[in-house]
């Protein structure tokens, strides 16, 4: 039985109980998350776009594992309270990722000739920020007992703290090493596998992928069931210089674009990007955009525009508000926490709204761990990695190193057991509590008929 029935069917006696007063119907159940993201995220989305904001919830309610992914609103208005104590603690901040998930971290493509140089790290910096390191560590905990959850496997408090201590140690040996991600995890059994695949992967099969005779198809993906959708939009003039003002902000000089600045009229084609399987920041706009670029294979460049927006933990007020464009902001700290560098970032304001540059390019990507996790045995694998890329990313930051290590105590191991265990009750309340709100229904339902009336 997954997660998410067994919560349900612990919901279903309160659901059908008999409100206290007489004739008096109950009150609609009213989830945190909703509130917030109606205050913190919505306005950050298309209001007319059917496939925006509403396609947020939709995901949402695929279950909890993806509702953690994508609900950290709900996690940091909860730390308030709960970890007020590692808030206070100013020498542990430094930047941290915010969403180490395994579908965010793998194989990147790093600075160098294009598509020559790999490296190991995360990606997609939407919610890194400026926190204590105990908020990464404690959010590691959590993703894997909800990945546990997720995958059904079964589970004690010994397994629990098996897996905490070997996620702990992972990341202190890391810390300690000086060493990159990419220095420690290249032999992974998990990774290494990953680094040969991909260093076979051909830029123009990747830009065949999404484009079909210099324009983009409605469903990129052709297995009869799509996972995203690919909608055709207008301005190219507006690309153009958007992709010029990003150019102009990476800091690395790159073999494709070397004068970082396009040619006269270079947009060929651009699209608006939904995917059916997103959490963390669906309703956001995504752009890709199809570029004549002499200097790219067969003269074609993929380029992405995401709209970025601030971390959540900024949002909700947690932190305070980070000066900079969040794109910027973005860029920026992601520096801090890969080495080696990305092979192109930049940054550009389009239609009032920030968005991050890449290249689309297919040797960036996931190792997908999660469909590897089918054992306590797997588990533990993931702790150690997860654990040794988390301190390898924070040693980075040498400045932060002795703080950190005066924190790693059994009291702080004590610490993220019991927090973990206090979040993941909280939160599945908080799922249930989302899945009956009524103002989850009808956005719902009209991103539903939406994603049908493109299928048709």
């Amino acid at each position: 039985m997954t997660f998410q029935r067994l919560f349900l069917r612990a919901l279903l006696p309160v659901l059908l109980a008999t409100p206290a007063a007489a004739n008096q119907p109950a009150a609609p159940l009213r989830s945190v998350t909703i509130d917030l993201l109606l205050a913190t995220y919505a306005p950050h989305t298309n209001p007319d776009d059917p496939l925006a904001f509403p396609m947020k919830l939709r995901n949402l309610a695929q279950d909890p594992y993806r509702f953690w992914r994508g609900s950290k609103e709900h996690f940091f208005d909860w730390s308030r309270t709960h970890a007020a104590d590692w808030l206070a603690d100013q020498p542990a901040y430094l930047i941290i990722h915010g969403d180490l998930h395994p579908g965010n971290f793998g194989v990147y493509l790093a600075a160098g000739k294009f598509g020559k140089s790999l490296g190991v790290g995360p990606f997609d910096f939407d919610e890194t920020a400026r926190l204590p390191f105990q908020f990464e560590l404690l959010q590691g905990a959590i993703m894997l007992e909800l990945l546990a959850q997720d995958k059904e496997i079964p589970r004690t408090d010994d397994h629990r703290n098996k897996i905490l201590a070997l996620m702990f140690e992972a990341y202190r040996t890391a810390l300690d090493s000086n060493k990159t991600p990419t220095d420690l995890l290249s032999t992974d059994p998990w990774i290494e596998p990953a680094l040969e695949a991909t260093r076979n992967n051909r830029y123009t099969k990747e830009v065949t992928k999404y484009v079909t005779d210099d324009a983009f198809p409605l469903h990129p993906d052709k297995s009869g069931k799509p996972k995203e959708f690919q909608r055709p939009v207008e301005g190219n003039e507006k690309f153009a210089k958007a992709i010029n003002d990003a150019l102009i902000s990476a800091t690395e000089p790159t073999d494709l674009l070397p004068k970082r600045s396009l040619r006269k009229n270079p947009v060929i084609a651009a699209a608006l990007r939904t995917s059916l399987e997103s959490a963390g920041s669906e309703g956001l706009a995504k752009y890709l955009v199809l570029l004549d670029e002499k200097s790219a294979p067969k003269n074609r460049l993929l380029i992405t525009l995401r709209q970025q927006v601030p971390p959540t933990a900024e949002r909700v007020g947690l932190i305070p508000k980070d000066p900079r464009p969040a794109a910027q902001r973005s860029v920026e700290q992601s520096r801090a926490l890969l080495a080696p560098p990305e092979y192109l970032a930049g940054w550009c304001i389009m239609d009032g709204h920030s968005f991050r540059l890449s290249i689309k390019e297919p040797w960036t990507d996931s190792i997908d761990a999660a469909s590897k996790i089918k054992s306590q045995a797997d588990l533990e694998h993931l702790a150690r990695l997860w654990g040794t890329l988390a301190g390898a990313i924070h040693g980075h930051q040498q400045d932060s190193r002795t703080a950190l290590r005066e924190r790693l105590t059994p009291e702080l191991l004590a610490a993220l057991q019991i927090r973990s265990t206090a979040y993941r009750a909280a939160l599945a309340t908080e799922f249930t509590t989302f899945l009956q709100d009524p103002r989850r229904i009808q956005p719902v339902r009209r991103a539903q008929a939406a994603l049908e009336a493109l299928v048709k």
